[in-house]
């Protein structure tokens, strides 16, 4: 066999690569923009997709959820329908909203009925509170729909539920332990008594609930991001970012899961990775929320001028606003800019007067400038609220101050 010259392998080589990265690429493009429901983009990037050398069966489905946002109902049914010809068990579902959203209510049942077949751990409530399926409710077929599919997990999650609307949380838990005490032990148990404690504020029980139904099903992703949040509202947010991270995994399409890695990275000190998560969110959408995510990362980065360009985009439209005040102050104050930081700390101020680190950094910035009487004045403030730095330069300045006097 002739074997190719090394130069035209490197070419072949080379292409190959190129064309993986530009097939990478587009799909962060097209779910970048479907995630930031801007889509026309959306569509015109799973186009593009759908034109490579391996249109995969996804993208179709993402086409068709873009032109079923965009109202272009038709087109959508053309691509999902393919989709779910080539085996994506989301496709049914989706062509249900389709023919709900076109007033075929009889089309949109049978849709229904062909993925809670395929599907049987649907979310069979979830789907019921869809406000794509509101229509449908006063159709006989709805009702017919789940006259066989209620199952006693379903009848306990009513009756618990029942009760936890009463505030009568014992109750609500006596009814889930005693099915799984029977027994009967499921996953959604666990989490429904898990979403019980946390409503109590029991956090620890809410956490060993969550692991309980993790054992039982191990690769739930719902259950993990319960026990993400869960671990973050206990401030373990190295657990939590630990597990987030394992999630994302090489799934960068999953920007929900990008924003929760970017917000957990900052309260863990996993600052680059969350820069990088932060800069491709920002790729997709201009919130003022990830924007203003974008310039934390950066200050805590030591990163100024980019903090400061996030800060100021925020405050062109919206001058008045007392948190980007504050950080555009701190970020001034950490560039030695201390008549700017006093500028923009006391303007917050104004809006959030006892806020105990706007009035530390606001001390800070009056001492840099030389005014120690103000500098104290706005320390004793901070103090107020038990602030420990504040307390610390009180004791070793303002004291030392007033001795002198």
């Amino acid at each position: 066999m002739k074997k190719l010259p090394l130069t035209f392998a490197l070419i072949v080589c080379s292409m190959s690569y190129l064309q993986a990265q530009s097939v990478k690429d587009l799909k962060l493009d097209a779910y970048g923009y479907l995630w930031a429901q801007k889509y026309e983009a959306a569509t015109e990037s799973f186009g593009k997709l759908i034109q490579s050398a391996l249109p995969l069966p996804e993208y179709y489905l993402g086409r068709g959820v873009a032109q079923y946002y965009l109202g272009h109902f038709e087109d959508a049914l053309t691509d999902i329908t393919k989709a779910g010809n080539e085996g994506v068990p989301e496709a049914a579902l989706w062509n249900a909203r389709i023919y709900a959203a076109l007033n075929d209510e009889v089309a949109a049942i049978r849709m229904l009925g062909i993925y809670l077949k395929a599907n049987p751990g649907a979310d069979i409530r979830a789907i019921k509170k869809d406000p794509g399926f509101k229509s449908l409710h006063t159709h006989d077929g709805w009702l017919m729909l789940w006259q066989d599919r209620s199952s006693e997990i379903d009848e306990i999650e009513t009756e618990a539920d029942y009760y936890a609307s009463r505030n009568n949380f014992q109750a609500a838990h006596r009814a889930i332990e005693d099915k799984l005490h029977s027994g009967l032990r499921d996953s959604k148990l666990y989490a429904l008594n898990a979403s019980l404690y946390e409503r109590e504020g029991n956090l620890p029980l809410a956490l060993s609930e969550i692991n309980y139904a993790l054992s039982e099903n191990p690769e739930d992703k719902a259950l993990i991001l319960k026990k993400v949040m869960f671990l973050e509202k206990m401030g373990e947010y190295t657990r939590a970012y630990s597990l987030i991270d394992k999630l994302v995994g090489d799934d960068y399409t999953h920007f929900d899961h990008l924003l929760n890695r970017a917000q957990l990275g900052l309260k863990a000190g996993q600052l680059e990775q969350a820069a990088e998560d932060i800069s491709t969110i920002l790729r997709y959408s201009d919130s003022p929320e990830y924007i203003f995510l974008g310039g934390q990362i950066a200050y805590e980065e030591g990163d100024y001028i980019s903090a400061l360009k996030n800060y100021n985009r925020l405050l062109e439209k919206d001058s008045a606003n007392a948190d980007y005040l504050k950080a555009r102050g701190m970020t001034y104050y950490q560039t030695r800019t201390y008549k700017q930081a006093a500028y923009d700390l006391s303007m917050s101020l104004d809006l959030q007067p006892v806020d105990p680190e706007t009035n530390y950094f606001k001390g800070m910035a009056e001492y840099a400038l030389g005014d120690i009487s103000m500098a104290c004045y706005y320390m004793e403030r901070a103090i107020r609220k038990n602030y420990l730095p504040a307390i610390e330069f009180s004791t070793k300045n303002c004291n030392a101050a007033k001795s002198l006097k």
